[in-house]
C-alpha cells in the first residue's frame, strides 16, 4: 500500500501517543486512521541483566549511603564488601536496570552491565522509542 488514505487518496501521517503507534489521513474532512500497539524496546526485552559494581577501595561516605540504599545490612556491612570488590549484583530485567544504572551514575558510582546492555544511558530513545508527536515529515506508510 502507498501512503495515501484509502478513503480520500490523501497523505496518511504517523504519530505516537504513548503505546499507540497512530497513521491518520491528513484530510481534515477524512475520519480515516488506525491505531496499534507501539512496542516499547525496554519493556519487551526479557533478558536479566546484572549490575555489577567493581571493589571500591576508597569509597566516600556518599558513595557508601548510595550503595547502602539497595541493601539491608548496614553501611559498616556495605563497606566491607565494596572494598572488597564483593557486593551482590543487582539483578533485574531491563527496565529495572535502566533506573538503577542512572541512580548508580547520578552517584558516581562505576559499574557494569552484564550481558551486553542494548540500550544507550545517554538515549532515552533506544530504550523508550520517539517521543509522543509526530513520527517523521514524511508520510506514514502502513
Amino acid at each position: 500500500m502507498d501512503n495515501r488514505c484509502p478513503d480520500c487518496q490523501s497523505p496518511l501521517h504517523s504519530f505516537r501517543r504513548g503505546a499507540c503507534l497512530c497513521v491518520e489521513c491528513s484530510s481534515p474532512s477524512c475520519p480515516w486512521g488506525a491505531v496499534t500497539t507501539f512496542p516499547i524496546p525496554i519493556f519487551i526485552d526479557h533478558i536479566r541483566y546484572s549490575i555489577v559494581i567493581p571493589a571500591l577501595p576508597e569509597a566516600t561516605p556518599a558513595v557508601l549511603i548510595e550503595l547502602n540504599k539497595r541493601f539491608t545490612h548496614g553501611i559498616p556491612v556495605t563497606r566491607s564488601l565494596a572494598t572488597r570488590g564483593e557486593l551482590p549484583p543487582f539483578e533485574a530485567r531491563a527496565h529495572e536496570v535502566w533506573h538503577e544504572a542512572h541512580r548508580l551514575r547520578d552517584a558516581g558510582i562505576p559499574f557494569r552491565i552484564e550481558p551486553d546492555y542494548p540500550f544507550d544511558l545517554d538515549v532515552p530513545e533506544t530504550a523508550f522509542g520517539p517521543p509522543d508527536g509526530h513520527l517523521s515529515d514524511e508520510p506514514a506508510s502502513i
